[in-house]
């Protein structure tokens, strides 16, 4: 029945197949004909449209590039142009004469007839302020522009750089800039600035005039968006903006340092595509575009393109034309070879297919002929190889659910030696396996007949039939036993002869490259096993050794789980443990004012961690009583008042034992003699475990827990019930030092408090008294001064030395109040902070030039490095000028006579700071010293010295005025080289607009 419904199927699926095939060879050869006709087509044209897309591509971003290179040639050209008219205006003989003044109004108006694009000039001082003013439009400047002094254009143009500002529009429509440059009386002294307001729609000629296209144009724009020029000058006076554009931010993001022409395709202003172009001006900070829609730049594309699609048609209605003929030759006779295959596949093998061609095709009818004569012969005999292989799969499947069904060795074994015996009809099946001391063999399954005891029987590795094939691994077989010469030199060979056995097999059971054991076959007839029947009985006992690993390894895993499962609960025992310590360290650390409430978690944990029916704390008292002090009891959450009563120190309960022993005391049946609970806690109480409070090796209290059943106290539950003993004394440390802590905070509050009030009054002391004392300080100084000048009269040699000294003491006291009262005003926060840019090395040239007198007064030379005018700082000048005056007067008289001090400038930190040293040739400071010099009153003393003169408050205040800077100061110095201080500022780094157009 199978048989011949798995032969219907054979017969239905060709036909089906054939069927779906019909028609596929012509549709083939078409294809093939279009592939090889049309695809040349199509790859010819493609690379030609690619190669040609590519060089339109690049000739039209070439063309615009240089439109808009030139354009911005023109521009930057223009720029220049006004620029080199300003400058030649400011080289003047009135300027060399008499300066900016009402007769450089001339020079003005004749500037603008030579600049037709200016509109208005302003002449400004040095100062600040307008000394001439001409204008196209206007007659008087406003109120707000009569000081410039702080206005950024002004700023520029007077450090001699010329200045280019951002792009403005007159009545929200009319672009415009300005330009300062510096108006020098002689070169290197400028004596003010020259401003001038530049109308920029000359640059829309520029732009207008850019003709590449028939609907290309061009634009300018600037960083902010704003729509500077355009071919189309409507635009420009809409205020239209192109931030928007990716052309835009393209060309802005990041900033080209070099105007290198860039093409891109992009959106317009009317979200058409465009292939746009554009050349970056780094010195204007401006872009200049040149566009044209993408259809026009690739006009001639579409052309190539439509020559392509049409070569392509012609193509594939040659390739049709080729496969109609094809189909004529070839389809034809391989459809009738279709039709007789189709018949054949229905199951009528002795169908011929008749075919007269005179080519390969009927060649292959003939071939197709003989096969089908050749299936038909081998088709009965694979039925019957089908029937063989499917009962030994049977077999196979059997044996294999026998092995998974169960984790019982003998059954599974039981179960294979039926099976193998049913099958091959023997006589008797043993299955032999090892003895767990892998030395021994002994019968685990057995059907059929065998000798008495046989089944008990062991045998060794090389002993018998058994015995050798454990021993090789390899099967052995004797087709008739009892004519083989080989078996019957055996010793079983008289057992077999009795029992009328001829046929003998054995197959070794394998697991892993292992020998587990052996399968032995018994018939009583000789027989010969075939492939196929080796084959089936080696796979049988394949399928056994898995199965026997299988479950040893099952056994092995039940005892490895039960063992496992006592790990864990161990484990969680531990972490249950350990969560509860955590606990109560958060506990205690949350609770340092309340200590009963700690006690009272404490002892809870220790009940339910335990497993104990209830606990006690007490805590020790003057007496040497042990006091409650916490409880916790399942199921009874009140205490009776016996249980609160103390325990007298001649007790001798288990409480008190570990008080006095100062170590664990575990009771293990209260009931016996002579154990003792160590006061009223119940009757029913059977189990005690009392563990002492231990602090720095006395005892100071006790925890006590107990049980109402018999059950002693593990090894674990005692070391946590000692570790909670630990935290509570822990605990009642951190209690103590807490309230110490909390008085002692108290006290330091009234005395920072204290401290605060006599600093506001130490704050206003000085400042009150070094106000009081300039006035008859400077009075002192007046009249001394008088009286040396001689207004009073001539004084003698003598007076005029005491008043000499009266004069210098009385400056030393001046010095001292104005320290004071700048320490004071800087303490007190009231000290203003204004900062500005200014040249550095100016300030200290002005600093070496006023402080040169009193160097040359010692023969000092007094070096102030060479001016760098390019370093600018960003502080506040006059404090600045304060702590390099300091430094450079404290080095000058420190310096022996005939020594040196240098001051000099470098930038630091990336060019962010500037950093000022001031070296000297010194007696030096020592090492232990150097970090205290800049403390308040502190003053350094050399070794066989008078002590400096002034309170050391000079090194503090300058410490304090360049913190304010966010700054540092330092010293370096050693007692053979001198010292050299150094100090950072902020600096104030600004690119010169003028070097960029250059």
């Amino acid at each position: 029945m199978m048989t011949s419904e798995t032969g219907q199927n054979r017969q239905a699926a060709p036909q089906t197949k054939i069927q779906n095939h019909s028609g596929r060879l012509a549709r083939q050869y078409f294809m093939v004909f279009v592939v090889l006709l049309g695809g040349g087509l199509f790859a010819s044209g493609a690379l030609e449209i690619f190669f040609g897309y590519g060089e339109s591509r690049q000739q039209i971003a070439v063309v615009q590039g240089e439109i808009a290179s030139n354009a911005a040639r023109r521009i930057a050209q223009f720029i220049l142009t006004i620029e080199e008219h300003m400058k030649a205006a400011t080289v003047s003989s009135v300027v060399a004469r008499r300066g900016i003044g009402p007769e450089y109004q001339f020079e003005l108006a004749k500037l603008l007839t030579t600049a037709p694009a200016i509109t208005e000039l302003l002449a400004i001082g040095a100062d600040g302020r307008v000394r001439a003013f001409v204008s196209r439009f206007r007659v008087a400047t406003s109120a707000d522009e009569q000081n410039l002094s702080k206005a950024a254009s002004f700023l520029q143009a007077k450090q001699g750089v010329t200045f280019l500002g951002p792009v403005t529009f007159v009545d929200e429509s009319e672009p415009s800039i300005t330009i300062a440059v510096p108006i020098e009386q002689f070169p290197g002294h400028v004596i003010g600035t020259l401003q001038a307001q530049v109308d920029l729609r000359q640059i829309w000629e520029v732009v207008r005039d850019l003709k590449f296209s028939d609907t290309g144009y061009a634009y300018v724009v600037n960083r902010a968006g704003d729509l500077i020029a355009h071919s189309n000058p409507g635009l420009v006076l809409q205020r239209l903006r192109a931030a928007h554009l990716t052309q835009v931010r393209t060309a802005f993001q990041p900033n080209p340092v070099t105007p290198t022409p860039t093409t891109t395709v992009a959106k317009d202003f009317a979200g058409q595509d465009v292939l746009s172009s554009f050349v970056f001006l780094p010195n204007l900070d401006w872009a200049v575009f040149v566009e044209q829609p993408l259809s026009e730049a690739h006009k001639s594309l579409y052309g190539s393109i439509l020559r392509t699609s049409t070569l392509l048609l012609i193509g594939l209605a040659t390739a049709l034309v080729a496969s109609v003929f094809v189909a004529r030759r070839v389809v034809r006779p391989l459809e009738a070879l279709r039709r007789g295959v189709e018949r054949i596949g229905t199951g009528d093998l002795n169908h011929r297919i008749e075919i007269e061609t005179g080519n390969e095709i009927e060649v292959l009818a003939d071939e197709f002929n003989k096969m089908v004569d050749e299936i038909k012969n081998a088709y009965q005999g694979l039925e019957d190889k089908v029937q063989q292989r499917t009962k030994e799969l049977t077999a196979l499947l059997d044996v294999a659910a026998a092995a998974t069904q169960s984790f019982d060795v003998d059954v599974v074994l039981r179960q294979v030696a039926e099976k193998i015996s049913e099958i091959f009809e023997l006589y008797a099946v043993l299955i032999y396996l090892y003895e767990p001391n892998q030395s021994d063999l002994r019968v685990r399954a057995l059907t059929g007949y065998a000798p008495q005891g046989f089944a008990q029987k062991r045998f060794k590795r090389g002993q018998g039939i058994v015995g050798r094939v454990v021993e090789t691994g390899e099967p052995v077989l004797f087709a008739d036993a009892q004519s083989d010469p080989t078996y019957l030199a055996t010793s079983q060979s008289r057992a077999a002869k009795e029992m009328g056995i001829h046929f003998i097999a054995g197959f070794p059971i394998k697991s892993k490259g292992r020998v587990l054991g052996a399968i032995v076959c018994n018939g009583r007839s000789p027989r010969q096993l075939t492939e196929p029947e080796h084959r089936l009985l080696t796979s049988m006992a394949d399928q056994i050794g898995p199965a026997i690993d299988n479950v040893n390894l099952f056994e092995e895993a039940k005892s490895k789980s039960a063992e496992l499962e006592r790990r864990n609960r161990e484990v969680v025992d531990a972490l249950e443990r350990q969560t509860a310590v955590a606990e109560m360290l958060r506990a205690m650390a949350h609770t340092l004012s309340d200590l009963q409430s700690f006690f009272d978690t404490m002892i809870a944990d220790t009940v339910r961690l335990t497993r104990a029916s209830g606990g006690v704390i007490r805590l020790a008292d003057n007496t040497g009583a042990l006091r409650y002090v916490a409880h916790y009891r399942n199921g009874a959450q009140r205490l009776r008042d016996i249980e609160k009563q103390p325990l007298s120190a001649d007790e001798n309960g288990a409480a008190m034992q570990a008080y006095r022993r100062q170590s664990p005391v575990q009771i293990s049946d209260a009931l016996e003699p002579p154990a003792s609970l160590g006061g009223p806690i119940s009757i029913a109480t059977r189990t005690v475990l009392a563990v002492p409070l231990l602090q720095e090796g006395a005892a100071i209290g006790v925890i006590v827990v107990f049980r109402h059943f018999v059950e002693p106290f593990t090894e674990p539950q005692v070391e946590l019930v000692t570790t909670f003993a630990d935290q509570a004394v822990v605990a009642i440390k951190n209690i103590h030092l807490f309230q110490e802590l909390e008085a002692r905070t108290r006290e330091l509050e009234s005395a920072n408090d204290r401290l605060n009030e006599l600093d506001k009054l130490k704050s206003g002391f000085v400042s009150n008294v070094s106000h009081e004392l300039r006035t008859p300080l400077t009075a002192i100084g007046s009249l001394v001064d008088n009286m040396l000048d001689g207004l009073t009269g001539p004084l003698s040699t003598k007076q005029a030395r005491y008043m000499s000294g009266i004069k210098d003491s009385t400056e030393r006291l001046a010095r001292l109040i104005h320290d004071l009262l700048d320490l004071s005003v800087i303490e007190s926060g009231r000290m203003e902070f204004k900062p500005s840019t200014f040249q550095l090395s100016s300030l200290i040239a002005e600093v070496v030039e006023n402080l040169r007198p009193l160097a040359r007064d010692k023969a000092i030379e007094l070096d102030g490095g060479a001016p760098n005018r390019d370093v600018l700082a960003w502080a506040d000048r006059d404090k600045v000028t304060q702590v390099l005056t300091n430094l450079v007067t404290n080095a000058v008289k420190f310096t022996p006579k005939g020594g040196k001090v240098r001051i000099f400038l470098e930038p630091v930190e990336s060019g962010y700071w500037l950093q000022v040293g001031v070296s000297d040739n010194g007696p030096g400071i020592p090492p232990e010293e150097a970090g205290r010099i800049f403390d308040e009153f502190y003053q350094i003393r050399q070794p066989g010295q008078e002590k400096a003169k002034g309170v050391g408050l000079g090194l503090a205040i300058c410490k304090k005025l360049i913190d304010m800077h966010g700054g540092q100061i330092r010293v370096e110095s050693s007692t053979s080289a001198g010292s050299t201080f150094y100090f950072t500022v902020p600096a104030h780094v600004e690119q010169s607009v003028h070097a960029a157009l250059n």
